[in-house]
């Protein structure tokens, strides 16, 4: 198997919430993409991982490529997943950051969601 066609893929989790965590901040440098992945609503006031992008590309450290996904703002009808984030969500972020614009592969070697 070719390992230069593949893509690394981090997770990190950050529950400290209240600003960028240093330790992202220290290691965000080596990555070429990022995939901030909030299990909070989309939204204002809902979610905290989006205060995240623009704290990090003040600070010169976001990446170039990047995407936000997180759960739908939605009514969540009892006994449903509807509204929580899910895997199909963020495999379609990391597909947005990993692709180029015509949707070929783009020269991501690494990324972290």
């Amino acid at each position: 198997d070719d390992d230069d066609d593949e893509s690394d893929l981090d997770i990190i989790d950050c529950p400290y919430l209240s600003s960028v965590p240093q330790g992202l901040k220290d290691i965000i440098h080596e990555y070429d993409g990022v995939v901030f992945a909030d299990v909070c609503k989309e939204g204002p006031g809902s979610n905290v991982l989006s205060s995240f992008i623009p704290s990090l590309q003040r600070d010169g450290l976001l990446p170039r490529r990047w995407d936000f996904v997180g759960a739908p703002r939605t009514y969540n009808p009892l006994g449903r997943t509807l509204t929580f984030l899910n895997m199909e969500d963020i495999v379609a972020a990391f597909q947005r950051v990993s692709s180029g614009e015509d949707g070929s592969i783009a020269d991501v070697q690494k990324i972290v969601v």
